[in-house]
């Protein structure tokens, strides 16, 4: 991948911010796509950026809340609110898990005939 030029994503956060205020329904790519940023190289920024890694956070969770807000309301097609939920960490699996600590034996009867 290309290096970006010098100053491109100096406004970066502000942009993520902004956009993340103005939109009901925030979509980090779409920024990218907006402003011609690399969506790759922007999260490889975040790692090494605490600030710009909290704005990318709280994009995500207005994401999230509003997918689950509308999502009770019947306002979302279930399959796309569950889709996009589970992409951030949603799961729609059971655990079980049993304590119990009786033992069961199985015998084999057949080799005594």
């Amino acid at each position: 991948m290309a290096r970006p030029k010098t100053g491109k994503y100096d406004n970066l956060r502000q942009d993520i911010i902004d956009y993340t205020e103005q939109t009901e329904y925030p979509i980090l790519k779409e920024l990218c796509y907006l402003k011609h940023y690399n969506y790759d190289y922007v999260m490889q920024l975040q790692r090494d950026n605490e600030e710009l890694s909290q704005s990318i956070k709280e994009l995500l969770y207005k994401k999230e809340s509003y997918l689950e807000r509308e999502g009770i309301k019947g306002n979302l097609a279930q399959t796309m609110a569950v889709f996009t939920l589970k992409q951030l960490g949603w799961r729609d699996n059971i655990e079980v898990k049993a304590e119990n600590t009786n033992r069961i034996t199985i015998v084999n009867d057949l080799e005594n005939e």
